[in-house]
């Protein structure tokens, strides 16, 4: 998935929108210019709060260093003890030759 910054630049101007159409449509009210820039940062600050695409970059790099790190680190040792071949009606290790005993 490639990131595409106008879709974040739609979502901003659409939150926008929805938030002020009384201010546009309403000539009596003027908003100062730092009210108007606050209130556009709070929405931009949103926008990427809310921006699932963000989110998912984020995961997506968090999960590369992750394996990054379980791939730099040894593995936790194992112990293994087999036997092969036991006679099963006495369970003796030298009644049959076969008996294969391993460890590892």
């Amino acid at each position: 998935m490639t990131f595409k910054p106008c879709l974040l630049a739609l979502s901003v101007s659409t939150m926008v929108l929805a938030a002020s159409p009384a201010q546009a449509h309403n000539a009596s009210v003027q908003m100062s210019p730092v009210a108007s820039q606050t209130s556009l940062t709070q929405l931009i600050e949103k926008a990427l709060a809310y921006d699932a695409s963000r989110k998912q970059f984020y995961a997506q790099s968090e999960a590369m260093r992750e394996s990054g790190i379980a791939s730099a680190t040894l593995m936790d040792p194992k112990l293994k003890f087999g036997v092969g071949g036991l006679p099963t009606d006495s369970f003796r290790f030298d009644q049959d030759p076969m008996t294969n005993i391993s460890v590892g």
